[in-house]
């Protein structure tokens, strides 16, 4: 981010920055303005702008909006008068950013506290990865505070060395590598070479002790495996079990067992996620199918649902969830895979 300012953006004025981090915490300062009522400023609406675009993740372009500056103008007549452009307000902006990024250096450096540090890559849906580093202490008041230190764009491959480049530059700059209590990241395995790369730098990080794998994460792919355990996909037949195995306790013998039924858990969980994916990528169908809900339940008001959940891969609770309104509305399930068409898609009795 602060890369992002300096080359795209003016290098934030020092005295700026120097005069801002004189009055300590920015934002609960200018809360403590809001609450006096203080009169307008052009300072005090720069700042109240640059707060509220980025609390509300907006562009900075909102400023330019006829509409914003309407409803500005209906909450304080004399904003008419006070002309705020776009450049003023980045520049602005930059300033903030700095002094708040100064402002948690001294924090972490004058109080003598040692972190622990979560950070997690991933890739956003216009298909731009990024690497976010957030610390974690408990202050001299055993009070616990999260920061977010940094959200840097990851360029080139995903290897351990890039990622560890991008995470060593990111402590370096808030001095936190004589800190560090232990670094949690999921349990990718490019996440495994990232502590050792760490560990070449700062000889006083062990990788083996310091390193810990996200139990959430963990939580998730035992999940997902058992998941996948619970039966075969539609059309395969049942795995026979041995009985002489003496692993009697093994996911296969609970869920493969001959239950005289000739279930499959597996193939359910495959019609009900095949429907709803079928239902969310069509506005036609999904208002059908909450036809038929309404039709269904027309006299008896048991559900306030009306469509089916669709799974998500990295919740597994999703599938938890996924199910659980199915069952709700497995009347207008029924319903609604009656024709022929959608007969891949329809649940037998037992099922």
């Amino acid at each position: 981010m602060s890369q992002h300012l300096h080359v795209l953006h003016c290098v934030a004025n020092s005295k700026t920055i120097s005069s801002l981090l004189a009055k300590n915490n920015l934002m609960d300062q200018f809360v403590n303005i809001l609450n006096r009522k203080k009169a307008l400023s052009p300072a005090l609406l720069k700042t109240a702008l640059v707060y509220f675009i980025c609390d509300a993740d907006l562009p900075l372009s909102i400023t330019k909006s006829p509409a914003s500056q309407a409803l500005l103008e209906l909450c304080n007549p004399a904003v008419t008068n006070i002309l705020v452009r776009r450049a003023s307000l980045t520049l602005h902006l930059t300033n903030i950013y700095f002094c708040h990024e100064e402002s948690i250096c001294n924090y972490l450096s004058t109080n003598n506290i040692n972190v622990s540090l979560t950070t997690d890559a991933w890739t956003s849906p216009n298909i731009t990865a990024y690497l976010v580093v957030t610390v974690h202490c408990i202050d001299a008041d055993f009070k616990l505070t999260s920061i977010l230190l940094g959200l840097c764009q990851i360029e080139g491959n995903h290897l351990g060395a890039s990622l560890s480049s991008q995470f060593l530059t990111i402590i370096q700059r808030f001095n936190l590598d004589q800190k560090i209590i232990c670094i949690t990241t999921d349990n990718a395995s490019v996440n495994h070479c990232m502590p050792l790369g760490i560990e070449s730098i700062f000889p006083c990080f062990c990788s083996k002790d310091h390193a810990v794998g996200c139990m959430a994460h963990t939580i998730h792919l035992a999940a997902c495996d058992g998941l996948k355990a619970l039966g075969s996909d539609t059309g395969d037949t049942p795995t026979p079990v041995d009985h002489n195995d003496l692993n009697q306790m093994a996911i296969s013998s609970l869920t493969n067992s001959p239950n005289g039924l000739n279930l499959q858990y597996n193939s359910i969980i495959g019609k009900i996620s095949q429907l709803a994916s079928y239902l969310h990528h069509s506005p036609q169908r999904r208002e059908k199918f909450i036809t038929t809900v309404n039709l269904v339940y027309d006299t008896d008001k048991t559900t306030n649902a009306k469509t089916l959940l669709m799974q998500v891969p990295t919740r597994w609770h999703s599938t938890y969830k996924m199910l659980n309104r199915a069952l709700d509305l497995k009347d207008a399930y029924n319903h609604f895979c009656t024709p022929k068409s959608l007969a891949s898609y329809r649940l037998s009795h037992l099922e």
